[in-house]
């Protein structure tokens, strides 16, 4: 993070941010969960990393439009430390986010499902629901 003066306002990841003169930590913007979340090195917000001498805290002051932002979302296999899928791409919102993943997936399972078969329907087709429900149970016992 660059120096900035009290008052001074400036965009950053997304949002404008403005600093102003505080007692503590508490009000600013980088602030959750008792620490500060604020990665870039150094932090130019207590007394004595400061010229003026000040404690200052960041104010949120506006969220800018996030279609200027470009997102890098990573879902990961849980417990295998492996990734999944990446996302690169310039969200509009959560849904076009979320509209984006999906069709990854309906991709994978349509390219699947060319190269293997659809084994699943064509179990159920021949044993009914009985099929199906075995393949849920097993699937609920591994995620107990």
């Amino acid at each position: 993070m660059e120096y900035h003066e009290i008052g001074e306002r400036f965009k950053y990841n997304g949002v404008m941010l403005e600093v102003i003169e505080t007692s503590g930590c508490t009000s600013c913007f980088f602030w959750g969960d008792g620490i500060c979340k604020l990665e870039d090195k150094p932090m130019y917000c207590g007394c004595d990393t400061r010229t003026d001498k000040r404690v200052i805290s960041y104010k949120l002051v506006e969220q800018c439009e996030q279609k200027d932002m470009e997102q890098k979302t990573e879902i990961n296999a849980e417990g295998t430390g492996e990734t999944f899928a990446t996302l690169t791409t310039k969200h509009h919102s959560n849904e076009d986010m979320y509209r984006s993943l999906l069709g990854k997936l309906f991709e994978t399972y349509k390219a699947k499902n060319s190269d293997y078969g659809n084994a699943f329907a064509e179990m159920f087709d021949e044993l009914g629901i009985d099929y199906a429900y075995g393949k849920l149970r097993e699937k609920m016992n591994r995620i107990k």
